[in-house]
């Protein structure tokens, strides 16, 4: 009976926790108003409906500002008349929807840097906070220079680096010559072949000898013979 009384308490205290987590993540973060304007005490104050007012109001350049009316307003109003725009803003002009209203004091309440999880409203009564006076609903909203938001990525790239080895086999082939015990004896030319030069004068000798012969022979012809003695 025990665990049984342990298991509803931790369902219980489960409960509550996912309770109290609801409510915190449902608290509406409300825009702060920066200035007020009363259309119906000015003589330009029928011109507060368009952009251009607002425009040379705040001393920008054309086109800077849009209104928000009809189905897009449509889509960021909130069941309490106030509106959730879901981007950042420099300027919002929230226009109530009945200037005729009780406890109405300016139609058009003022914002500046609005962020994109801000809600804004028609601050009616001048009070600088919502409260159930402010929720006689939106007839319009202007909205001034929009803020992006640039989220920087950075990107790291790993490069890897291959190293390729390449290997170089030399391959050497060795020649061993072998001797062999026998020797083979070499095998002398023939006699007629080798040396011929040395068998025999050569043919200059035996022209020097032809030419030794002839001045012999031409010495002997010429001497003369000595004269018989007589007697």
């Amino acid at each position: 009976m025990s665990n049984l009384r342990k298991l509803g308490a931790l369902v219980a205290a489960g409960a509550l926790v996912m309770a109290l987590a609801g409510t915190a993540s449902g608290v509406t973060k409300w825009a702060t108003p920066d200035g007020w304007y009363d259309s119906t005490n000015d003589a330009q104050g029928e011109n507060s409906n368009s952009p251009e007012f607002w425009e040379a109001w705040f001393d920008l350049d054309e086109g800077d500002c849009t209104k928000i009316d009809g189905e897009g307003l449509g889509a960021v109003m909130n069941e309490d008349g106030s509106a959730s725009l879901g981007v950042a803003y420099d300027v919002v002009i929230v226009k109530q929807a009945n200037p005729n209203a009780k406890d109405v004091i300016v139609d058009n309440t003022i914002f500046e840097d609005v962020a994109a999880d801000e809600t804004v409203f028609a601050d009616t009564n001048k009070d600088g906070a919502y409260s159930s006076a402010d929720s006689n609903g939106i007839s319009h909203i202007i909205v001034c220079n929009p803020t992006v938001t640039t989220t920087t990525t950075e990107e790291t790239t790993t490069t890897e680096e291959t190293t390729t080895t390449t290997e170089e086999t030399t391959t050497t082939t060795e020649f061993t010559q072998e001797t062999s015990g026998e020797t083979d004896e070499p095998t002398l030319p023939p006699t007629s072949t080798v040396g011929g030069g040395t068998s025999g004068p050569s043919e200059g000798s035996w022209l020097l000898v032809a030419a030794l012969g002839a001045f012999l022979a031409g010495a002997v012809i010429l001497t003369p013979a000595r004269a018989k003695s007589q007697r």
